[in-house]
């Protein structure tokens, strides 16, 4: 229970680092969100949604520098083996459950 909650943790902590050591840009020319002629915000059809998304996801996706996080991943792809070759079996019975 202990190893579960230590890598529960620790997985936290890395999501936690990589979306800190995301690039913050300051021009939002794209994030403006369609009004009315009185200033309420327009209705968009499925199609403009589907769009907006797809170009959301895309800037989202373009602030995450892989190369600058490859210890980052690997420390992460390395805990996640861990945890699927752990023998959980001898935890649980180390803690008397």
């Amino acid at each position: 229970m202990r190893q579960h909650f230590s890598f529960a943790l620790v997985m936290v902590l890395i999501t936690m680092l990589g979306f800190a050591s995301c690039e913050k840009k300051t021009n939002s020319s794209n994030t403006s969100v369609p009004t009315t002629s009185q200033g309420a915000q327009k209705r968009l059809t499925g199609d403009e949604q589907i769009e907006k998304l797809n170009t959301l996801g895309e800037q989202i996706l373009s602030n995450f520098k892989t190369q600058e996080q490859e210890d980052l991943i690997r420390l992460t792809d390395y805990l996640a083996a861990r945890f699927e070759t752990a023998n959980w079996q001898a935890v649980l019975d180390s803690a008397g459950v």
